[in-house]
């Protein structure tokens, strides 16, 4: 007859735990059955493996890195001293920053990320204009197009993240900030090179795109033809 291990109560009718304690019983010559917790698991599981940004930003450094050690070598043997090379360092350096900034937080913060990537892009811009030589081009130029740019990639990436707009109106208020970007290159190109505002392409690309904005935002009051596109392309 078994006794508890725990209380030392006898057993009786092989229970599987101590009425009196409720410490379980395990019979040696007995054979146990499978329990429902606990213990371990009858398959293997394929866990997900974490993403690991230390070594994605060890991997870019070394592939930027290495090209930009190289060229600055040939340009400072072949030439007189770091002449062209300057260009593919500020190029490198580019996109060294567009490649780290997404994982250099741990949590996901597209605002940060967006500024970093714009912020450096200006950057950019203005180092090769200082080595050019070739006049005030990146800041009445260059970066209020780089500013219309991030200033759509973040109205987009916000809206389709919070759900404001669904389905055709997605593609709608694309084309609508298209045209808005065209009319805005236009505009920053003539007051750069002539100081006055033509229109001129920018509204021949803007109408129609304007215009398939308009006839999906209709569309998208038409709920059956909404139902029908999806069918159509299995969205």
């Amino acid at each position: 007859m078994p006794y508890c291990v725990n209380c030392g109560v006898k057993l009786k009718n092989d229970p599987k735990a101590c009425p009196l304690c409720g410490t379980a019983v395990i019979i040696p010559n007995q054979p146990t059955q499978p329990s429902d917790c606990g213990g371990f698991p009858t398959r293997r599981e394929n866990a997900e493996r974490e993403f690991d940004r230390d070594l994605w930003i060890k991997l870019i450094t070394v592939v930027t890195a290495a090209p930009a050690l190289l060229t600055v070598a040939i340009d400072y043997l072949v030439g007189n001293g770091i002449d062209w090379s300057l260009y593919i360092l500020y190029a490198l350096a580019l996109v060294w920053v567009w490649c780290v900034s997404p994982f250099l937080f741990k949590r996901n913060r597209f605002t940060l990320w967006l500024v970093i990537d714009t912020l450096s892009l200006i950057l950019f811009m203005f180092m090769v204009e200082r080595t050019s030589k070739t006049g005030n081009w990146a800041l009445p130029l260059a970066t209020p197009i780089a500013l219309a740019v991030s200033a759509i990639v973040f109205t987009l990436a916000n809206t389709f993240r919070r759900k404001i707009v669904r389905q055709l109106q997605k593609p709608a208020l694309l084309f609508l900030l298209l045209a808005m970007l065209s009319l805005t290159i236009e505009l920053t190109v003539d007051l750069f090179r002539a100081g006055i505002y033509r229109p001129g392409w920018s509204i021949l690309v803007a109408i129609p795109l304007i215009a398939f904005a308009v006839i999906l935002l209709i569309l998208q009051r038409r709920q059956w033809i909404v139902e029908e596109i999806r069918h159509w392309f299995r969205i």
